[in-house]
């Protein structure tokens, strides 16, 4: 078994920056949710779980207007309380087979 030191001022300073990156992520995340007014955003990945389309379906949904989404940094989000009403809505609008 090999011993290894442990610099106190390395372990200080990587302790400080984990606090700090910690402190980040948590002004991060609530600055993104006031400005949503606390509407989560989900990628397509998150909208193929919730509601079990296919990548075409949901292409296809966003290039006909029924599934309302955004682009940041080249990347596609959708706020999830407006997809589920937006989802709601084609089903009731659906014709019973």
């Amino acid at each position: 078994m090999i011993k290894r030191k442990t610099n106190p001022e390395l372990s200080g300073i990587l302790s400080l920056l984990l606090n700090r990156f910690d402190r980040l992520e948590k002004q991060i995340t609530s600055v993104g949710r006031d400005n949503l007014g606390g509407d989560e955003l989900l990628d397509s990945r998150d909208i193929r779980i919730l509601t079990k389309m296919s990548d075409r379906t949901i292409l296809r949904r966003r290039n006909d207007g029924t599934l309302p989404y955004f682009r940041h940094g080249g990347k596609i989000y959708y706020r999830k309380s407006v997809v589920l009403k937006a989802i709601q809505q084609s089903g009731q609008q659906s014709p019973v087979k």
